[in-house]
């Protein structure tokens, strides 16, 4: 059972107080009251399992705001209650999938997974599919695909949210599934489910994964299918459909990336383009994506920026010095000196420092905390506080006027 809420004190509950529990609380969860005594009050406090009256007992944090809707009618009596549900087959199954992700696989384990990748609930069927992607067991990529079709069906009450469909793609992706049917099939899927407001699409999602399961396959037409999803309704859709187009090692990817930059999206959609542009032809790439340094969007050129700092490319620290000088806004600033951080790199490093030393004083702040990013290298450390004390002196001589 599953302790939904207890009203905790010492001694013996009055049977009338117990009864007035039961009639407001009980019947409206379907539970059983219970009276224990302080003993095992303490059990139900301490562990998350509990044997009670040959009862097991869930142990649920949610007690607050019942035990002060109960207080009026404590009256100074001192009481304990607890009120528990039965545990549903549900709960049990995903119980028993939580404890199996912690072992290692074994024919028994897969046995079990695909018991649950072939039952109707969406959620054991989800939990199956990430354990099976963890443990690698390839083998069970046919189960994982007849599960997939089958929460295709009636998706809005067989697989809500596409929690099941998700995961299957997930771990089909990180078997490097060979056979492109399936992620056909996702990419196209479109499930609108209810929402305040108007219907919402969950599997954008799904689109996304499909997109990079079939990036994976030797697929000739590939392309084909993923290329529509860059002008998808959905970000997530579109994020998934350059990260595919980036791994698809495919003539004309990187044009395509290029036309999605120029056709303008949202920054986290450029972001991405401008990182993967990065990782397939750094040296060439650089000039391109500094032009959007200077974007009107602000959110725009910190994309950019971040996106040239984590690609450690050699030449981006020219592109942002650059951009750092032209710069007059402090928030695209500070984007610019964390970006340069990001490149790792001695020269980067130690015009950071410089700017620490000899900067106005906001810069001096913004390349100081930019520096946190080497906060586990006792080198850099030492070298900061060298910089951070070197800019004191400066400043204290020339107060004194020395």
């Amino acid at each position: 059972m599953i302790v939904d809420f207890l009203v905790v004190d010492l001694d013996d509950a009055p049977e009338p107080v117990h009864g007035v529990h039961q009639l407001r609380y009980a019947p409206l969860i379907g539970a059983e009251a219970f009276l224990i005594g302080a003993e095992q009050l303490f059990q139900l406090a301490e562990a998350p399992l509990v044997l009670f009256g040959g009862i097991h007992l869930h142990v649920r944090p949610q007690f607050q705001g019942m035990r002060q809707s109960l207080q009026p009618l404590i009256n100074g009596h001192a009481y304990s209650i607890v009120v528990a549900r039965k545990v549903s087959p549900l709960e049990t199954q995903l119980d028993r999938l939580a404890d199996l992700r912690k072992q290692p696989a074994s024919p028994e384990g897969c046995a079990e997974l695909i018991k649950n990748l072939a039952g109707k609930h969406n959620l054991p069927a989800a939990k199956a599919a990430r354990i099976a992607g963890e443990w690698g067991a390839a083998e069970l990529a046919p189960r994982l695909v007849d599960a997939f079709d089958r929460f295709l069906v009636k998706p809005e009450t067989t697989d809500k949210r596409c929690e099941a469909k998700i995961e299957i793609l997930k771990a089909l992706c990180r078997f490097e599934y060979s056979s492109p049917a399936v992620f056909r099939r996702g990419i196209r899927h479109v499930q609108l489910e209810g929402a305040w407001g108007p219907p919402v699409d969950t599997a954008a999602p799904v689109r996304a994964l499909s997109a990079m399961g079939l990036a994976q396959t030797h697929d000739p037409d590939a392309l084909e299918e993923i290329v529509p999803l860059l002008l998808d309704k959905e970000v997530d859709a579109r994020i998934g459909a350059v990260r595919a187009i980036a791994v698809s090692n495919r003539p004309g990817d990187t044009l395509l990336l290029r036309l999605k930059a120029l056709s303008g999206d949202q920054p986290e959609v450029l972001g991405e383009c401008f990182a993967a542009l990065l990782r397939c032809t750094p040296d060439r790439s650089i000039e391109f994506v500094a032009r959007f340094l200077e974007h009107t969007e602000e959110a725009i050129a910190e994309a950019a920026a971040l996106a040239l700092g984590d690609s450690r490319v050699e030449g981006a620290f020219d592109a942002l010095r650059t951009a750092l000088e032209r710069t007059r806004a402090r928030s695209v600033r500070r984007t610019l000196l964390l970006a340069i951080a990001l490149l790792r790199r001695e020269n980067a490093l130690d015009h950071l420092l410089a700017l620490v030393r000899n900067a106005d004083e906001h810069t001096s702040e913004d390349a100081a905390a930019a520096l946190a990013t080497y906060a586990e290298d006792p080198s850099i450390r030492e070298r900061l506080e060298q910089a951070l004390g070197a800019r004191l002196t400066r400043l204290s001589d020339t107060q004194s006027g020395r």
